[in-house]
C-alpha cells in the first residue's frame, strides 16, 4: 500500500529533524530539498513544516540568510486563523526562528523585540500556552542572555527569574527541533558562566534533570 503524500512529508521532515539534532545539517538539507523540489502544491502545514525544517538546517550551517527567506516565504501561506493546535505549534515555531536567527547575528535589540512579540503571541494562543507552557520558559531565557548581552543584566534577571518559576512546573520537550537541546544549553551555559544564576530543567521520559548549580 503507498504511503499517502502528506505521511510522506511528515516521514521525511522528521528524518531531517533528526539529522539536524545531529548536527548533520548538509545531509538534512539534501533530504528535504529533494522532497520540496518534487512538491507541486507549495502550502499546507506539511509543507510548512519542511520549509522550517530546512530553516532550521541553514542555522545550523550558519546560512542565515537563507534561513531567513524561508521564514519570510511562509508567511505568505500561513492561515490567518490560527483555531488549531498544529497551526498555533507552527506560528510559533516560525517566530522563534526568527528570533533566534537575530540572536545568532548578534543583533539582539532586534532579537529581543522579537521574543518579547513571541512571548505575546503565545499568551493569545490558548491551545498552545495549555499544552506546550514550557515554551514560554526558553523564551524568557533567550530574552535573558539577550538583555545581559547587552548590558541589562538587571532585566536579565528579571527575565531569568520568570523563567526559573515555569521550569519549577513545566516538563522540557522535544517539540521543536534544537530548542530544548542545543539552544537551551548554549543561552544557558553562557548566562550561567558570566552571572553563575542556577537552574534545573525537567525533561521528558524519565531523563534526568538539566541542572546548572
Amino acid at each position: 500500500m503507498p504511503i499517502r503524500p502528506n505521511t510522506r512529508l511528515l516521514i521525511v521532515t522528521r528524518l531531517g529533524e533528526i539529522h539536524i539534532e545531529l548536527h548533520e545539517h548538509e545531509k538534512a538539507l539534501q533530504i528535504l530539498q529533494r522532497e520540496l523540489d518534487a512538491m507541486v502544491v507549495q502550502k499546507g502545514r506539511p509543507f510548512r513544516r519542511l520549509s522550517m525544517a530546512m530553516a532550521e538546517a541553514y542555522i545550523g550551517l550558519g546560512n542565515l540568510d537563507a534561513a531567513t527567506l524561508v521564514l519570510q516565504q511562509l508567511t505568505s501561506v500561513e492561515p490567518p486563523e490560527l483555531d488549531d493546535l498544529n497551526d498555533q505549534v507552527l506560528r510559533m515555531r516560525r517566530l522563534i526562528l526568527s528570533a533566534r536567527i537575530e540572536h545568532e547575528r548578534l543583533r539582539f535589540d532586534e532579537a529581543l523585540q522579537i521574543w518579547q512579540l513571541t512571548l505575546q503571541t503565545m499568551q493569545q494562543l490558548s491551545i498552545f500556552r495549555s499544552r506546550h507552557g514550557w515554551t514560554a520558559a526558553i523564551i524568557y531565557l533567550s530574552m535573558a542572555h539577550a538583555q545581559i548581552a547587552m548590558g541589562d543584566t538587571a532585566s536579565g534577571r528579571q527575565s531569568w527569574d520568570a523563567a526559573v518559576e515555569i521550569a519549577m512546573s513545566e516538563r522540557f520537550e522535544y517539540v521543536f527541533p534544537v530548542l530544548a537541546t542545543v539552544w537551551l544549553q548554549k543561552v544557558v551555559g553562557e548566562i550561567y558562566q558570566s552571572q553563575g544564576w542556577p537552574l534545573r530543567v525537567m525533561l521528558p521520559g524519565g531523563k534526568s534533570d538539566l541542572t546548572w548549580l
